[in-house]
């Protein structure tokens, strides 16, 4: 079952909320989901689906900014889990964030999330401010994945390409993923994958701690505070 709760709504200083849709094939976890959330400030959910086949419909009509995603999920034919949808949402709308959303957190899966296109990366029995955090970092085109699955943190050397080491050093310096794109002349598309590229490669589950671990390995000078 679907829930379109689309209200366009506008926080008191004019910001537009950040529109969410949840993906749970349980209704009353999308239920309790959707409430916590949309209590949250500057968080709008403007549905849940309980399918890949109502995740792929809703997000082409209501267009949210992220979506979070249950990994266990399964669509008409059985054949689909989260992962599979984040692959066919991201191939269709490579615009929208999505979050994965799992009971069983582990460093392949993680990967796993990773390679299909996803921003965040949240355990089921963590806290709500976790799954709050993702999604603010997904829809400012950062990744948030927990310290124990994305791997201990790099040593000096770590594989960073030319592109990667100029989106770091802009991010050092308090760029927004947009500024980033404008300056280096990318879509905004392609400077979130680089981000969540980092993000990976550094171990890191935010955009502050991606630069403080890549200070720590010489991979970019934090600029003094004036």
């Amino acid at each position: 079952m679907s829930i379109d709760v689309s209200t366009g709504a506008v926080g008191a200083a004019g910001v537009t909320a950040i529109r969410v849709l949840l993906v749970d094939d349980h209704e009353m976890v999308a239920g309790c989901l959707a409430a916590a959330v949309g209590a949250e400030p500057g968080l709008e959910v403007v549905g849940t689906a309980g399918s890949v086949a109502e995740c792929l419909r809703l997000t082409r009509g209501l267009l949210p900014d992220v979506v979070v995603m249950d990994l266990r999920l399964s669509d008409n034919e059985g054949d689909a889990d989260g992962l599979a949808a984040t692959r066919r949402l991201r191939a269709m709308l490579p615009d929208v964030s999505v979050v994965m959303l799992t009971a069983h957190p582990d460093r392949h899966v993680a990967r796993e999330a990773l390679d299909a296109g996803c921003c965040g990366f949240v355990a089921k029995r963590g806290h709500l401010d976790e799954l709050v955090a993702a999604i603010r970092a997904a829809a400012d085109g950062s990744t948030w994945f927990p310290h124990e699955v994305v791997g201990p943190t790099p040593k000096s050397g770590t594989d960073v390409s030319a592109r990667e080491h100029e989106v770091l050093t802009l991010m050092a310096s308090g760029h927004s993923t947009r500024d980033i794109a404008e300056e280096l002349g990318l879509s905004l598309h392609t400077t979130r994958n680089h981000i969540r590229n980092l993000m990976a490669k550094l171990g890191a589950h935010s955009r502050l701690d991606a630069v403080v671990v890549a200070a720590r390995c010489g991979l970019v000078r934090v600029p003094d505070d004036p």
